[in-house]
């Protein structure tokens, strides 16, 4: 019996905006949240703009220190930005998110990662399916690396709720049918 005709479920190559977040050992011991809100999303995957955001406030400190004019200009600029940055991200989550090739299915998705991963590595996925609809957080556990070269690596989806594996099963079905009308 082929892989293919074992699956549970149907893969399907697709280009989807998504964010990860690898997990720690001690992070993937917390469940995910049952409700994601914008905060939740922003804290959660948006690790490099709090980075960012310390190497800014660095290196306005020692542009003060050549010149206080110059690094005055350039504090005010990022506190203006800082004051709007909440209601701008907390609303509009896709700025975090990528548009990614991988290869889908209901129950798991290989991509491109660059990170290196450890044997049954955790990762936090966030998968913008539907631009109606509010993002998907799903948690994968890494399967294998599939190519090493490519870094292109496969993860199974744990802890699916019936309404999470239904959503995915409809956006393949979407994209199938998007994808046959091309041909």
């Amino acid at each position: 019996m082929s892989e293919e005709i074992k699956r549970e479920h149907f893969r399907i190559d697709v280009a989807l905006p998504l964010a990860y977040r690898i997990l720690t050992h001690e992070q993937a011991q917390n469940p995910q949240p049952k409700h994601i809100d914008g905060v939740y999303i922003y804290e959660h995957f948006a690790q490099n703009l709090h980075d960012v955001n310390a190497e800014l406030t660095r290196l306005i400190g020692l542009i003060t220190e050549k010149n206080k004019a110059l690094g005055e200009v350039f504090r005010l600029l990022n506190q203006k930005i800082e004051l709007t940055r909440p209601s701008m991200l907390y609303t509009d989550t896709s700025s975090l998110m990528r548009m990614t090739n991988a290869n889908l299915s209901a129950s798991g998705i290989s991509l491109k990662i660059k990170e290196t991963m450890l044997p049954d590595q955790r990762v936090d996925f966030l998968l913008q399916l539907d631009e109606a609809q509010h993002p998907l957080l799903v948690r994968g556990k890494l399967i294998r690396i599939i190519d090493v070269v490519n870094e292109i690596a496969a993860f199974s989806f744990e802890n699916l709720t019936p309404d999470q594996e239904r959503q995915l099963v409809t956006y393949m079905r979407e994209q199938e049918l998007i994808q046959l009308r091309r041909l």
